[in-house]
């Protein structure tokens, strides 16, 4: 009888040393698993990330290009009408200054003729 004891007691034990042996077995399954699913997870955080700084990045380059542009058509168009202007101003100058010379001319020749 203490034999069949020993031996259901043995049977007993492994049973339970399997049992313990597949929750260690199931359990190093599950933190691969886990490290796995993290490492997974992590390498399509940084893809992803890498896209929202890619498309930033195109995003900004166009908003400078954008940026660059409306600086250059407002100069432009600032340099025009200051040219204008100028342009304006010199006319009148030259205006003015012909009318003098033509006075000047006249009272030259009426001073001739008086003479």
């Amino acid at each position: 009888m203490l034999l069949c004891a020993k031996y259901l007691f043995s049977i007993l034990f492994m049973t339970v040393l399997d049992q313990v042996l597949e929750v260690e077995q199931a359990s190093e399954a599950a933190i691969k698993q886990a490290k796995d699913n993290a490492a997974a997870e992590l390498q399509a955080a940084i893809v992803a990330a890498q896209a929202q700084i890619t498309d930033a990045s195109e995003r900004a380059a166009a908003t400078v290009k954008e940026a660059t542009e409306a600086a250059q058509t407002k100069a432009e168009t600032e340099a025009s009408a200051i040219v204008a202007a100028a342009e304006k101003e010199a006319a009148t100058v030259k205006a003015e200054i012909t009318a003098k010379a033509d006075e000047l001319t006249k009272s030259v020749i009426d001073a001739a003729n008086a003479a």
